[in-house]
């Protein structure tokens, strides 16, 4: 796909977000004053995933090892990997030698062993198995080598620029490492996937794998419990992951959602398991106690179109690539609202449905959000019947247009 010149158009109007129950009932609203946080850690991060703000940040750039945090890539490449058709979830695995004896938590898998597609993706979400994450990463992309190059090369498409994999599981390795604001950028990426959530929800499963080959007793299968105790203690908690080693301390991205809204809270290098709980339980307490969240547009929205040129149609249409929330405060009735898409006045065909094209961003309470424009269809170059269609309409069109009444 080729571009010609770019067009931006910017237009600017106010909008009433919502009504309270107060003004609607003509009371006069109260004025609203934000709670305090108070959180002791030291790196820590507080966003909203559909519209990536950082709402509450400290120290989030710098270099952190993120032990088994990592697994949220591990998950987005293999969520990725289905969407595309390239593995199905009933895809047979046979385990390979390296997830033998892997050292930390696993689901106890030996070389040989058959597992499928979707058992790995729930040992490495409920369990954070090791083993697990291994034979996901050959099953993805033909080795594990292979799958921490896509790792890397999926981290530099997202932006992640202080990032660095060795592997798909987070054991230690020096120069394996990352930082706050990286991992909000995967996790809410992962985001996109609500079906995610259907495994990293799932508190406890007594008799995983039972009976089958994979289980050291067929019996009774594996004793699966989430490393998250968030997901047991906290409302609407439903993900991501726990992290520990001895070099990283103790870690967690967690997410909530609670009446529509969903937050991501991520604190660093804890000195106790306890301490990243409690902190990441503060985190989304504020977020729920002083932000709520506004849906402008659904995903697959269609938000402007463009010419495309030889092309078997003339015009393409442009949808939104995911939702566009806007993070209000509570309490806050009226917002401004400048708007600004910025799309090619024409692009060449062929074009394939989901590439992108442009991006639409929204300036509102000094608050920054975007979203990419992608096409709605797929549109192939013109062959020889589509130029005469075309001619034909034209001529019929131009015929109309110049007779007398």
């Amino acid at each position: 796909m080729s571009y010609s010149c770019t067009k931006i158009k910017t237009v600017v109007y106010f909008v009433i977000v919502i009504f309270t129950l107060s003004i609607l009932l003509g009371s006069i609203n109260p004025i609203y004053a934000k709670s305090e946080i108070n959180l002791d850690s030291s790196i820590y991060l507080l966003g909203e995933p559909k519209s990536g703000v950082i709402l509450e940040a400290s120290n989030i750039h710098e270099e952190v090892y993120p032990a088994s945090i990592t697994k949220i890539m591990t998950l987005l490449l293999t969520l990725e990997a289905l969407e595309k058709d390239q593995i199905s979830l009933n895809d047979e695995v046979v385990v390979p030698k390296e997830s033998e004896g892997i050292p930390g938590t696993t689901v106890f898998l030996s070389q040989g062993d058959k597992i499928n597609v979707e058992d790995l993706i729930t040992s490495l979400a409920v369990g954070s198995a090791n083993d697990a994450s291994v034979a996901l990463a050959k099953h993805v992309s033909g080795t594990k080598e292979n799958f921490v190059e896509d790792m890397n090369d999926r981290a530099k498409e997202l932006g992640m620029k202080n990032t660095n994999f060795e592997n798909p599981h987070g054991l230690h390795h020096d120069e394996h490492v990352t930082t706050a604001h990286d991992i909000f950028v995967m996790s809410k990426e992962l985001d996109n996937y609500s079906q995610i959530y259907d495994w990293l929800s799932i508190w406890l499963i007594k008799d995983f794998l039972k009976g089958d080959k994979v289980s050291k007793d067929e019996e009774d299968g594996v004793y699966l419990s989430n490393t998250n105790r968030l997901i047991n203690d906290y409302p609407g908690c439903d993900g991501y992951k726990t992290g520990f080693t001895e070099q990283a301390g103790h870690s967690i991205s967690a997410t909530a959602e609670q009446d529509g809204d969903r937050f991501i809270a991520i604190v660093m290098g804890e000195e106790t398991s306890e301490d990243r709980f409690e902190n990441a339980m503060k985190l989304l307490d504020y977020s729920f106690a002083n932000y709520r969240t506004e849906k402008i547009f659904n995903k697959d929205d269609i938000l402007a179109q463009t010419t495309i040129y030889k092309g078997e149609k003339d015009r393409l249409p442009l949808k939104a690539k995911q939702d566009m929330k806007l993070v209000l405060d509570e309490g806050e009735d009226e917002i401004e609202l400048q708007e600004e898409y910025n799309i090619p006045e024409g692009v060449m065909a062929p074009i394939e449905k989901g590439e992108k094209v442009g991006n639409y961003k929204v300036l509102a309470d000094d608050k920054q959000y975007e979203i990419d424009l992608v096409s709605a269809e797929t549109i192939e170059e013109a062959n020889f019947i589509d130029y005469m269609s075309k001619m034909i309409n034209y001529w019929v069109k131009f015929g109309d247009n110049s007779s007398d009444d």
